[in-house]
């Protein structure tokens, strides 16, 4: 320890001038005899006697240099805590001396950047920097901005950090790696030194290029599908969507981007047919987490979703659930289209079957009375006293035959065109009124010689229809009445019912058993039977009715009692101008 020393000679004698040779061999003779005092500061004290060889004595006081010491201590652990500091760390430490020159780098900066300490110790610093650079960087331009960028940063004099930046390092192997350089500088008095760490981002930059991957490659997925995906976390909260499923819902974009998910769910709500089925298969779905559930959705304008679900699964549990959207409308449509192209090949089969079994049987017993009658009329004829009432009957009889026969035929060529697909509705609005006032005027003489009686009802209604075949329609029915009625009455009434114009025809015939009336529309059922005046009856007119009425976006309804007669009523759409 250095002391400073104050002396105080205890005898009478003068001091000495200290460059006397007196002082000087008091100086070379003194002993210390010295006692250590703690006070109450905890500040060392030093107290000592010097015995001169001469036998004088002297006394001095020493002076505190306790602080000093805290001091020293404090900078040699802290020296300690930084060297342990830089050589366990797992960056890449290197700091320069005061001329540029590497004076410390640590085995982080060894394993980094395979560089020894011991190459790379008292070398410029941008010589090491240089070595690190790739080959395709180092241009004679780069070499020269290096050295003047490391020279203006130790002139420059400026303490603290510096710039931060990610760069791409050669190893000597030839190995790149990313790192993270921070530079700094440390000032000291007017010595400048500059330091850089290095942290090694090699796998963390992979991570990131293959995240972004990933998330290119699914955002690319998420565009390119043909579904509608949301995506929700457990609890149902919005977590990503594409854009073809905000597009299918017809949802808003600043509806989307507020991530409202009730608003959101209430404005997809209130577009299906039944939003109670909607709100509860969904709560199903999430309160069963781990199910895949799939379902269709229904909307108010036709359109049919088909929608699917299943839970995200990782190793910690149910992290969400993904939906998906597929708009099957046309495809709906196409099967509804095939299933009916079915049904009406299987009805026109039927038909070809019924045709060939009317044209064997029902056709043959009517042409062979025809043309019995036929020649009957031409004997009669022959004879020079020609029975004039007999030739009559005989012609009566041929014309009601053919009339009826020329029906039958009607009806199979109408069915067929409707099954083939070659008889289509050409809708218009007319007025029913006039097409019933034309059909009685039509068939009210065949009624009268049945001894039947009209009573048409109900106003003027415009409906919008095909008009031929609401012609056809009702021609039938009143045919049909006349056909199996005598000595009573037919009724028409027309009325209007909400959207739809409601057309009875009722009669007070002999009416149908129940075994009828269930298979009066089945083409493949036999209910033929024969009129009151025994007219042959096939089926086939009622059975084109219902196809023509449905054909028309209406529906038939039929009421029949045994003996008390039968009422056929019929709904056409209401037509608006």
């Amino acid at each position: 320890m250095n002391f400073a020393h104050k002396f105080k000679q205890s005898t009478s004698n003068p001091k000495p001038h200290p460059f006397s040779q007196e002082a000087k061999d008091l100086a070379r003779s003194t002993r210390f005899n010295t006692n250590l005092i703690n006070n109450k500061d905890n500040n060392l004290q030093a107290f000592f006697n010097l015995h001169h060889s001469n036998g004088k004595l002297c006394k001095g006081i020493s002076v505190d240099i306790t602080a000093h010491k805290k001091v020293e201590a404090s900078l040699l652990e802290s020296n300690a805590k930084y060297q342990a500091l830089v050589a366990q760390s797992l960056d890449g430490i290197t700091i320069s001396d005061e001329n540029g020159n590497i004076a410390i780098w640590n085995k982080s900066m060894e394993v980094l950047t395979g560089i020894p300490a011991c190459d790379a110790f008292g070398k410029p610093f941008w010589e090491i920097q240089l070595r690190l650079i790739p080959d395709e960087q180092k241009t004679p331009e780069f070499v020269e901005q290096l050295k003047i960028n490391l020279k203006n940063i130790i002139e420059s004099k400026i303490d603290g950090p510096g710039e931060s930046r990610e760069q791409t390092i050669m190893c000597p192997d030839g190995t790149r790696k990313t790192v993270q350089d921070s530079s700094f500088v440390i000032k000291t008095g007017n010595t400048v030194r500059i330091g850089a760490i290095l942290h090694d981002i090699t796998k963390r930059k992979k991570i990131e290029h293959d995240l972004s991957f990933k998330n290119i490659l699914f955002e690319a997925q998420m565009e390119s599908t043909l579904d509608g995906i949301l995506i929700v976390d457990g609890k149902g909260k919005t977590i990503s969507s594409n854009q073809l499923f905000a597009s299918m819902f017809g949802i808003p974009t600043a509806l989307l981007d507020s991530h409202d998910d009730k608003k959101m769910l209430d404005f997809v709500t209130n577009q299906f047919k039944d939003p109670d089925l909607f709100i509860s298969t969904t709560k199903y779905a999430y309160s069963n987490p781990y199910e895949f559930t799939r379902d269709e959705l229904q909307f108010k304008n036709g359109n049919v979703f088909d929608r699917y679900s299943s839970p995200l699964i990782n190793k910690l549990g149910v992290l969400g659930r993904i939906w998906y959207f597929r708009d099957i409308t046309a495809r709906k449509i196409d099967h509804e289209k095939l299933q009916k192209a079915l049904l009406d090949a299987e009805k026109a089969n039927m038909l070809k079957n019924k045709f060939l079994n009317i044209v064997a049987h029902d056709l043959r017993s009517p042409f062979n009375g025809m043309l019995g009658f036929i020649e009957l009329a031409l004997e009669e004829a022959h004879k020079p006293n020609a029975d004039i009432k007999e030739l009559v009957m005989f012609l009566e009889y041929i014309s009601r035959s053919t009339s009826g026969t020329f029906a039958y035929i009607e009806n199979l060529l109408n069915l067929s065109r409707l099954y083939t697909g070659n008889m289509v509705p050409n809708l218009k609005i007319f007025n029913i009124g006039d097409i019933v006032a034309n059909q009685y005027n039509i068939n009210k003489f065949d009624a009268m010689k049945k001894r039947i009686s009209f009573d048409v009802k109900g106003g003027t209604h415009p409906v919008f229809a095909d008009e031929s075949m609401v012609t056809t329609i009702l021609h039938n029915l009143i045919r049909n009445s006349i056909k199996f009625t005598s000595n009573g009455k037919i009724t028409i009434s027309t009325a209007l019912e909400g959207e739809f114009v409601c057309v009875t025809v009722s009669d007070t015939g002999i009416g149908m058993s129940k075994q009828i009336l269930d298979n009066l529309f089945k083409l493949d059922s036999d209910t033929k039977r024969s009129g009151t005046d025994n007219e042959p009856g096939t089926g086939l007119g009622v059975i084109l009715v219902k196809e023509l009425v449905e054909r028309n976006s209406g529906q038939v309804f039929v009421e029949s009692e045994v003996g008390k007669g039968t009422s056929f009523m019929v709904t056409l759409p209401v037509g608006h101008t």
